[in-house]
């Protein structure tokens, strides 16, 4: 099989690994793959895609060759570094902000992600670029949460505005989203993951019962051990590669975790919960590509097949939204729901909301015909475009 890169992959892995390790051993390495660039504008356009300019730029700098680069590209690079810092300090700042509604209640909470992995890993480089904010609560400090949440303005995010139902799929995701201007609150208590055909469920207990407390963050505020933090970034990165939504930064904060922390392997794969084994292969292959491509890095060619078309595919994704088209009704048909429940749930793809029809066709009877009409024909060819995209999936598979 194919184990080559493009040259813009190949330098970007190059820098990735030479800004996670700093080894100064590998800078003639990456001088090398610097020197076989010659369009800086498509390794611009890749590594902001994935979120990871700022690591490129950072390794360049540390290895003294940011000056290789051409001056226009060179000045953006220079500009997007200072404006993560900005945008990474504002994310914080807003973490801290609202907060303090949860500390004020007596509610305990957990930064994942973003928040916890700035306090973690990036402390000394805090340039990774944050979306949402993401904080873990738990199931019975809930409703109060939602309440005040809503009591601030903020507005719970609907992800299927058809839907009529939703508290049936937000019950299966164990989290939601609240919204205020731009900002995004994802609320969690009992996070499931889709990997595969699996409704992936995480080791809460266990979490809960070995974060420890971060008050430089609020008297309430808790971090998840490193273990926890880098079993729960495993299952989000392999959910979302299964999903075609991968970002590559996602990986590279896996990846610090674990080389900060001294973790390997088999410390992260044991991740209880309900995992049949299709899920742990799954989890497996995406963990031992992280250790191939960036923790311990050897020569392509002696990558596994599996790796070599992870990373691949993580790169080559087009990031398409309609690629995670029917995730939401594979979580419900494999979460532990009742029937009747998942019956109702389904019932909402057919019969959307009233409000919805409304919105997008207009009131009377007549619109009211023609919207319901139009949403069938919309759904069934969106039917016919998953069960093309999964016919597709399982022929490569095959091949490979």
């Amino acid at each position: 099989m194919n184990k080559s890169y493009s040259p813009e992959i190949n330098f970007i892995l190059e820098a990735l690994r030479f800004f996670i390790h700093r080894d100064a051993g590998a800078i003639d390495q990456f001088i090398q793959k610097l020197n076989a660039i010659t369009d800086w504008e498509a390794v611009i356009a890749l590594a902001s895609r994935h979120r990871i300019l700022p690591f490129i730029t950072l390794a360049l700098d540390r290895a003294n060759i940011l000056n290789q680069v051409p001056a226009s590209n060179r000045s953006f690079m220079e500009s997007d570094i200072q404006q993560a810092v900005l945008d990474n300090v504002a994310k914080m700042a807003e973490f801290k902000k609202y907060n303090r509604l949860f500390e004020e209640a007596g509610i305990p909470v957990i930064p994942l992600k973003g928040v916890a992995q700035t306090q973690m890993i990036y402390r000394e480089t805090p340039v990774r670029r944050m979306g949402d904010i993401d904080i873990l609560v738990r199931d019975s400090d809930l409703t109060k949460c939602k309440q005040l949440l809503k009591a601030n303005g903020f507005y719970f995010l609907n992800p299927l505005a058809n839907l009529w139902q939703i508290d049936v799929l937000v019950q299966v995701l164990g989290r939601s989203s609240y919204i205020k201007g731009n900002l995004d609150i994802d609320l969690q208590w009992r996070p499931r993951f889709q990997i595969g055909d699996t409704s992936a469920e995480w080791n809460l207990n266990g979490a809960w019962e070995n974060a420890t407390p971060c008050p430089e963050l609020g008297p309430n505020v808790c971090l998840l051990s490193p273990k926890h933090q880098a079993q729960h970034l495993l299952l989000e990165i392999t959910g979302d590669f299964d999903r075609g939504y991968l970002i590559f930064f996602q990986l590279v904060g896996l990846t610090l975790m674990m080389h900060k922390f001294n973790l390997n392997a088999g410390d992260i794969l044991d991740i209880g919960g309900k995992l049949n084994s299709d899920a742990k292969r799954r989890i497996e292959i995406m963990l031992n590509a992280v250790c191939e491509t960036l923790i311990q890095p050897c020569k392509t060619e002696h990558w596994s097949a599996e790796s070599v078309d992870t990373v691949r595919a993580i790169f080559e994704s087009d990031l398409d939204p309609e690629a995670m088209m029917g995730w939401p009704a594979k979580m419900v048909l494999e979460a532990p729901v009742s029937w009747p429940a998942r019956i109702v749930f389904f019932a909402g793809y057919l019969f959307p909301r009233t409000e919805y029809i409304r919105q997008k066709y207009g009131s009377g009877f007549t619109n009211w015909t023609k919207g319901y009409i139009g949403h069938w024909v919309r759904l069934a060819g969106k039917a016919h475009h998953f069960f093309l995209r999964k016919g597709s999936c399982v022929s490569r598979r095959a091949v490979q």
